[in-house]
């Protein structure tokens, strides 16, 4: 039991931890422009879908998430 326990932890931290980096790539592309609800409400399903696709990944790379970011932006529906 404390094994699994110790996995969900470290899963969900892990995610957090994906989730605040994603957060300040997309923070500091967009600048002051998140307060727009629209660009906010894309930022968050990006974000999203980021976590969900690349939670597993060993390493976090800015460049590739801001080049995501700017596609979905624009495009909208796209995977990240």
């Amino acid at each position: 039991m404390t094994q699994l326990v110790d996995f969900v932890w470290l899963q969900t931290e892990s995610a957090e931890i994906l989730s605040a980096r994603v957060w300040d790539e997309i923070a500091t592309i967009e600048k002051g422009n998140l307060a727009d609800g629209t660009l906010l409400a894309k930022a968050r399903a990006f974000r999203q879908s980021y976590i969900d696709n690349h939670k597993d990944d060993a390493d976090f790379d800015a460049s590739i998430v801001s080049s995501l970011w700017l596609k979905w932006k624009h495009s909208g529906h796209q995977e990240a």
